[in-house]
């Protein structure tokens, strides 16, 4: 038998106080700014390593393309003998591979040589020349990979401001909501 005073646990419906209000609203809010944070974070780095794979991506077409071509154009410093074999033509040899190759000479090297009778001085003239065109050769080298470089240089700001932009959204959204 059972006595009357028996004491039991039920489940039962509770309305909840001021306090348990509080608590709970306290939670969720924190519970929301985490989540609003950590899904800012998600955005960042993923554009973070968007931006590397799309300059990883850029030099791998670029590569696939020299290894496709087989070739590609460099400035090669070369001796180079006028009229040789005939008037005219001159004959050109790589100073790396000493592979030669003749062709025509063009105007300015018609009358350089036409108006420098002295052979000497049109050597010592021609030897300036290559000078120089192998400066402005290894000039436009470094101009080159200067470009590449700004070139990801400029995908990496890109990628930031996608990054500050989308910050922005997401500040914009947290204060809508």
């Amino acid at each position: 038998m059972q006595d009357k005073n028996d004491k039991q646990k039920l489940y039962l419906k509770c309305l909840f106080t001021e306090e348990e209000k509080i608590a709970l609203a306290s939670e969720m809010a924190q519970q929301a700014v985490t989540k609003d944070s950590l899904q800012q974070h998600l955005k960042e780095t993923t554009a973070h390593f968007k931006a590397q794979i799309e300059s990883c991506e850029t030099i791998i077409k670029k590569n696939a393309t020299l290894i496709k071509d087989g070739y590609e154009f460099r400035y090669v410093p070369c001796s180079v003998d006028y009229n040789v074999p005939e008037r005219g033509m001159k004959t050109c040899t790589r100073v790396d591979t000493g592979e030669s190759f003749v062709e025509p000479m063009n105007n300015e090297e018609k009358a350089n040589l036409f108006y420098n009778v002295d052979a000497p001085a049109a050597e010592e003239e021609a030897e300036k020349e290559e000078v120089a065109a192998e400066e402005e050769a290894e000039k436009e080298e470094v101009a080159a990979e200067e470009e590449a470089e700004k070139e990801e240089v400029a995908a990496e700001e890109e990628a930031e401001k996608e990054e500050v932009a989308a910050e922005e959204e997401a500040e914009k959204e947290g204060q809508d909501a």
